[in-house]
């Protein structure tokens, strides 16, 4: 919550989903505090012998947000 300082969270949008065969998910949100700056945060979540782990978690600053989601 640093970037958001005395702001307060808005908004979550779920963007995109990525499904890598039946073992990966990886998910992307867009986070929105109210003074109407963005973030991305992209989850990525894998399947270890029939259960669901977090597998990475990353903050995408506002300056890499099109390029991670591959629309530049």
């Amino acid at each position: 919550t640093k970037w958001i300082g005395k702001d307060e969270l808005a908004t979550v949008y779920r963007v995109k989903e990525q499904t890598l065969g039946e073992w990966m998910t990886v998910r992307y949100f867009v986070l929105e505090d109210s003074q109407g700056n963005v973030r991305l945060m992209r989850i990525a979540f894998r399947k270890v012998l029939g259960e669901w782990w977090l597998h990475s978690f990353r903050l995408v600053d506002r300056d890499d947000v099109e390029k991670e989601l591959g629309i530049e």
